[in-house]
C-alpha cells in the first residue's frame, strides 16, 4: 500500500511538471466520457400502472464533448449523451415492455475556479439547456405511449478536473436534466471523462 501511494504522488508530480507553466494552454477541447443514467421517473411511473410494472431506471451513458474557453474562468461547452436504456416489464395480466432511451444534444455555460496546484485542480458549476429525443421501444400494453417525445428543457451541473499535463484533463461530474423522459421525469448522470485541450 504504501508503495501505491508513493506511485501515485510521483505520477502526481510528474504529470504537474509536464504542464510547465501555462495550464490554461489551448482555447479549445475535446472529450469523450461515459458513466450511470438515473431516469428518475421511470419507476414512479411504473409503480403507477395497473399491475405495476418492475422497472430499472439505471443505465450505462456515453459522452462526447466540445467546447472553447471565452474567458478565463469560462467556457461554453456543447456534448451529445446518449443516456442507455431504462426498462419496464408489466405483468402478468397485461404483459408488455418499455425501453426507454433518452439522447440530449446541450449546451452549458461552465464556471470553472481552479483550487490549488498550481491551478491543476479545478472544480467547475454549469447552467444550460437540452434538446433531447426519447425513444420508447414498445411491446403489449405500451403500444398506446408514443414511439419517441422531444422536447427542450433546462439542465445543470457540477464536476471537479485534474489538468495534469498540458494538453489533457481528467473530469468527473455530475448533471442534470429536467424533464427529459416519461411522466416528465428528470434524468441524473454521473460520468468520467477526458479532455483534450489545444
Amino acid at each position: 500500500m504504501k508503495a501505491f501511494h508513493t506511485g501515485i504522488a510521483l505520477l502526481l508530480f510528474a504529470s504537474t511538471a509536464m504542464a510547465a507553466d501555462d495550464v490554461n494552454s489551448g482555447r479549445w477541447f475535446v472529450g469523450i466520457g461515459g458513466g450511470q443514467s438515473s431516469l428518475r421517473g421511470a419507476c414512479s411511473y411504473a409503480d403507477s400502472l395497473s399491475p405495476p410494472a418492475t422497472c430499472d431506471d439505471e443505465s450505462v451513458a456515453a459522452k462526447v464533448v466540445a467546447g472553447t474557453k471565452v474567458y478565463k474562468y469560462t467556457m461554453l461547452e456543447f456534448s451529445y449523451i446518449d443516456a442507455g436504456e431504462a426498462q419496464l416489464v408489466q405483468t402478468p395480466a397485461s404483459t408488455g415492455t418499455l425501453d426507454i432511451n433518452p439522447r440530449l444534444f446541450n449546451l452549458f455555460l461552465n464556471i470553472e475556479v481552479p483550487l490549488g496546484f498550481e491551478g491543476r485542480l479545478g472544480l467547475s458549476g454549469k447552467l444550460g439547456m437540452t434538446y433531447y429525443d426519447t425513444e420508447y421501444t414498445r411491446t403489449g400494453s405500451f403500444l398506446n405511449l408514443p414511439a419517441s417525445e422531444d422536447g427542450v428543457s433546462g439542465a445543470i451541473g457540477a464536476g471537479i478536473s485534474w489538468r495534469g499535463w498540458k494538453h489533457v484533463s481528467l473530469r468527473a461530474e455530475w448533471e442534470h436534466f429536467n424533464d427529459v423522459t416519461i411522466d416528465k421525469g428528470d434524468l441524473d448522470l454521473v460520468t468520467a471523462s477526458v479532455w483534450f485541450h489545444f
